[in-house]
């Protein structure tokens, strides 16, 4: 697309966003309660009552000091939340130059959840975004420091950080050693095999008698929350997620930069998919990028197709808002 087309495209989408947010009140938002909560946690106790997401506590801290009010210091977050989602969306689609058929799809499948509900993980997700095309690109210190900064944003960004680390340490072993390669394939494709056996059977002894520490308490739930056999939804979006990585793997040539990290990543996932929040937190900051570089438009060339897809990607959209 040219540039005024991506600059049409990219409005329309913010618009249609804007009308949605104006037509719903942030009370009918998910966890609305729950971050009520958390800001009143943190203007009475201080930054560290929220936990070790800093970034993210002194954004609640400052609408706090701004606004008496809790209802109008959290409004006030959330249209923080809009402007994060807007201008990485910007980065995206016009300094970047994502596909616009890649930009449709992370729009529609996160679109709805990163630009209204988690105030504190959106910022999060993008920045760990923002380190993976720095990484495409070989600028390693600074993926690194948008790795750490997401981490200040939401807890769960810990878990990519070493994963990130072993990319950079490792690519080059990928690119230069076969028998290194065929060794991280053999492993992931059995990190796939244990989480493909705890959606479908459940954990069982595997997680058993696992205990956090006070510090990491809050985080507790991902842990509690396990089920002897995983929801049907967390199932489908296992496989879909699956079937996601190994496309990418398998269609993105032999750059392993990138492509380390997404198989690092996803072996992750799967070992933690006796968790259905846990792995769909820590799936989203892999997934989003390959679906912003993933070339869709080489794979689908039918104008039909994808004409055809863009209007299911709206029918995901829509059921994800509503």
């Amino acid at each position: 697309l040219s540039l005024s087309k991506r600059a049409i495209f990219f409005t329309t989408c913010m618009v249609f966003l804007l009308a949605l947010r104006i037509g719903v009140e942030p009370a009918a938002f998910k966890d609305y309660a729950q971050y009520l909560d958390y800001l009143s946690s943190i203007k009475a106790e201080g930054l560290w009552a929220g936990g070790l997401d800093l970034a993210s506590n002194f954004m609640f801290y400052l609408a706090g000091q701004f606004f008496s009010d809790r209802e109008d210091a959290l409004a006030a977050l959330y249209f923080y939340l809009f402007l994060v989602f807007i201008f990485f969306s910007y980065y995206f689609v016009l300094i970047k130059k994502v596909d616009w058929l890649n930009f449709w799809a992370f729009f529609a499948l996160f679109g709805p959840l990163l630009a209204f509900v988690t105030i504190r993980a959106t910022p999060s997700y993008f920045a760990f975004i923002a380190a993976f095309f720095l990484w495409r690109d070989a600028r390693a210190i600074l993926a690194v420091f948008f790795a750490l900064l997401s981490a200040m944003f939401h807890f769960s960004a810990l878990l990519l950080i070493p994963v990130l680390l072993v990319s950079i340490i490792f690519h080059g072993a990928f690119d230069a050693s076969s028998v290194f390669r065929r060794a991280a394939w053999s492993l992931y494709f059995l990190s796939m095999s244990v989480g493909f056996y705890m959606t479908i059977v459940g954990p069982g002894p595997l997680v058993s008698g696992i205990e956090v520490g006070e510090l990491l308490l809050r985080y507790s739930a991902y842990i509690e929350e396990v089920e002897p056999v995983s929801g049907i939804f967390h199932r489908i979006y296992f496989w879909g997620a699956a079937a996601v990585a190994t496309s990418y793997l398998m269609l993105s040539g032999d750059d392993w930069r990138c492509k380390s990290l997404v198989m690092f990543a996803s072996s992750q996932f799967y070992l933690v998919a006796w968790s259905p929040v846990l792995a769909f937190r820590q799936s989203i900051f892999w997934v989003a990028p390959i679906l912003l570089t993933m070339p869709i438009a080489k794979l689908v060339r039918s104008r039909d197709v994808r004409i055809v897809g863009a209007i299911f990607m709206i029918l995901i959209f829509l059921y994800s808002f509503f």
